[in-house]
Formats: C-alpha cells, structure tokens, sequence
C-alpha cells in the first residue's frame, strides 16, 4: 500500500517496505521509527534552519528537537536529535508537518507500506528460545519482539507488537472484569495531575496517543516497551489478576516496537 498522507491513511499496526525521496530510492526503512529519522536527515540537509528553530523553541505538532540525545531520541546530525518515540500515527502527522514546514512537496516523498501479520503460538511454555515475562521482577523489554499471547491458558492472537499485546490485554480484561477495569478509569480520572493510562470519553485528550478499546474507554499507547510493562501490572493488580495467568514470551528483536 502507498501511503496518501490523508484521512483515510489506517497505519497503525503497518511496517514500511519502501522510501523515495526527490526522485531517490532510499534505504528500506527498518520500521517507522527508522523511516522517520531518516526522512529527518535528508530534510535537515535541506533545511537545517527550520530544524534550529524548533530545537530554539519554535512549536511544530509532533515534532521536537533536542541539542542532547534523551530517551526515545534518534541522533540526525550533531547536535540535532529527533525524539522518534511516537505512535505510527503521529509520526506521519510529523513527516507531513515537516514537509510542509520545510517547503516539500508531498508528491516528492513516496512510502510504501504492509500489515503485520498476527501472531498465534502454542500455548507451550517449553516453545523454543522465547523468554516468558516475570511481573514479579523487573522488566527489560527494550529491542525485544513479543512472540506469545497467553490469556488464562488460552493463546491470544495479537497484532505484532507490544502494544498490540498491550490493547488486546485490556479488551480481555475489561469484558471479563467490567467493574475493576471501570474502577480503575474512574481513580485516574480522580487524580490531580489529570494523567491515567485508562480514561473516558471526556478525558481522552489527556491522553498522547488515546487508543479507544471500547465505548467510552481509552487507553495510553505513547508507550516504549518497559512502560507497557510497567501498565501491564497496573492494570492486573487493578483486576486482581495473578500474574501466572497472564503468559507473554518474548525474543530479541532488531526492530524497536512502539
């Protein structure tokens, strides 16, 4: 699929399979992170004006600039880092701004784009080489790929990634403890810094990147993957669940999942 830069764009849950820039086939992106932060260069070589204005301060939705590498950044040049950490969605909103920012046409930039499949595994916990996720410990889940789903015994199909495990545990959870999951959005709705990984309707702009799992509840999916471990654990001791019934394996991965 080629991507439109339009409303009718569905990214979410996609990976990039090719890039062209002003007429130049480019390196096939790693994934949309990859992707972003080249497109970032080859408009910093361009542009690096526009790029010092927003490192200076100047307000560019999606887009932010840093001197110093922090957390989620991605180095463009020296001096210059991207915070790269950003949903799919919102990574294209900050492409098309750039673009627009720096004086691109959209028709110079051509994106390809695929699905990812679902993963469904055995429900074995002996499956080769995966590595099972132990709640009761720290988690390090950077740079790994979520391979199995299990849900009180039972294999999950999930979009391929931790947020896919992510949403798909919340559906779980909030169809089979409906009161828990709805006392646990009403306690972060009752917070005073009016933040919370779970909110209604008329909450869901605090959010920064609002999932809707269902009719008037949203989840936070502006995650890296030790943070949707961390949530991962709010959300079962808000449903008094044990962790030995939630089984999630998981390999080393090339590709860094948002």
């Amino acid at each position: 699929m080629r991507l439109e830069f339009g409303p009718n764009d569905s990214v979410s849950f996609t990976k990039p399979t090719s890039f062209v820039f002003c007429g130049v086939r480019q390196p096939n992106p790693a994934n949309w992170k990859n992707l972003y932060a080249n497109i970032c260069r080859l408009l910093f070589e361009k542009r690096k004006d526009v790029f010092d204005k927003i490192r200076s301060g100047k307000k560019l939705r999606h887009v932010q600039v840093y001197k110093y590498p922090d957390e989620g950044t991605e180095k463009i040049a020296p001096g210059y880092h991207v915070l790269a950490r950003l949903g799919t969605k919102d990574i294209v909103g900050a492409i098309v701004n750039l673009l627009e920012e720096c004086g691109v046409s959209k028709e110079e930039v051509e994106i390809t784009y695929k699905k990812k499949g679902r993963r469904e595994v055995s429900n074995s916990r002996n499956t080769k080489d995966l590595v099972w996720c132990n709640f009761r410990k720290g988690l390090n889940l950077k740079n790994t790929s979520p391979e199995s789903f299990i849900y009180f015994g039972k294999p999950q199909p999930f979009p391929h990634s931790w947020i896919g495990v992510y949403i798909t545990l919340c559906k779980l959870l909030l169809n089979d403890y409906p009161k828990e999951f709805a006392a646990l959005r009403k306690w972060y709705a009752s917070l005073p810094n009016r933040t919370g990984i779970v909110v209604d309707e008329k909450d869901w702009n605090r959010l920064i990147r609002p999932e809707k799992i269902a009719e008037n509840y949203f989840v936070e999916t502006s995650l890296d993957a030790n943070a949707i471990g961390e949530s991962i654990k709010k959300v079962l001791q808000a449903c008094n669940v044990a962790y030995k019934k939630i089984e999630i394996g998981y390999l080393p991965s090339q590709e860094q999942e948002i």
